[in-house]
């Protein structure tokens, strides 16, 4: 027969009795010592951020399409812009073990499509096999809208309508340029594609506006099923990452002006499953790393006409 007082228990088959105080202590020593499996935290994610291959209106050159702005324009790549795309998938491919990019996430743009089937060929190439990665679209992916912009010289622009004034535009966070019209050469073109898809195109976006939409992309993007170790691969556009990045570090709009995303350069974050950067130094500085190129995600050039000294902000391979 049990007989039961607040602290004690005796048990029928003549055992001592057991406080259970002691128990109490014991149980809770055991919570704190043991790892409790079931709560513990997931590994982190890799995400890696890789701007498309050069474009006819992004090289440098003397050719009359070179040195434009292009938002929501398609444009074609340059064959050097395909090479990268080549040598971006084949340097994942060294990175990263087969199996591990189940995935590739990119906008509706063709410059960033046809960067990702290059690189993903390139990357069963790496393997050797022939199993080629999907590709996933969204149109919140895009670049930047440039509106009545698009399509025009960069520098001839600057000197036209001041350097000040179209150095705003570009770089930083909160200017708009002047919306595209109905009336505006590449209209048609730009609009004709979304429209058959019900998506409202903007006439114009700062980079504001911009990360609004990318940054409920890379949202969404976490949210699809995938292995627990399988990195998370986005090949978008340079205001695009560059709004993600400034998300993803908590960089202030000062700061932004002056970053720089080199094409075809794998940038890799550690994020946890909703988002946040796993990164020992704090908000407000590159955490990324750059994986190729020089090393660096740019802080300021001398082409923008912009040039910071906060060499702490610049990120190298580490």
């Amino acid at each position: 027969m049990f007989h039961c007082q607040l602290y004690s228990m005796p048990i029928s088959s003549g055992l001592p009795w057991i406080s259970l105080q002691f128990l109490t202590v014991v149980l809770l020593l055991t919570s704190i010592i043991t790892p409790n499996l079931a709560y513990s935290s997931p590994p982190p994610l890799k995400l890696i951020l890789l701007r498309h291959g050069t474009s006819i209106f992004n090289q440098q050159s003397s050719l009359p399409t070179s040195g434009r702005f292009t938002g929501w324009l398609d444009v074609p790549l340059t064959l050097g812009g395909e090479v990268e795309a080549v040598q971006a998938g084949r340097h994942l491919a060294k990175l990263f073990p087969y199996g591990a990019i189940d995935a590739c996430h990119c906008s509706c743009l063709v410059r960033s499509t046809k960067t990702a089937e290059l690189l993903r060929r390139s990357l069963a190439e790496g393997y050797g096999t022939s199993n080629v990665i999907p590709v996933h679209t969204d149109w919140r992916l895009n670049e930047r809208h440039y509106g009545a912009l698009t399509g025009l010289n960069k520098e001839e622009t600057a000197n036209t309508l001041g350097r000040a004034k179209v150095m705003a535009w570009r770089r930083s966070y909160n200017a708009t340029p002047p919306p595209m019209l109905s009336t505006h050469s590449h209209y048609l073109a730009i609009n004709s594609p979304y429209n058959l898809l019900n998506i409202t195109v903007p006439s114009t976006e700062s980079l504001a506006a911009t990360q609004l939409r990318v940054v409920a992309a890379y949202l969404s993007i976490l949210n699809v099923p995938r292995p627990p170790s399988s990195p998370i691969l986005i090949i978008a556009h340079a205001n695009a990452i560059r709004a993600l990045i400034m998300h993803l570090d908590d960089l202030d709009p000062t700061d932004i002006e002056a970053v720089t995303v080199d094409t075809c350069v794998p940038i890799v974050y550690n994020v946890t499953t909703d988002g946040g950067v796993v990164d020992a130094r704090p908000p407000g500085v590159f955490r990324g790393t750059v994986v190729g190129g020089d090393g660096r995600v740019g802080w300021g050039s001398d082409e923008d006409g912009v040039r910071r000294t906060r060499t702490s902000k610049v990120c190298r391979e580490h």
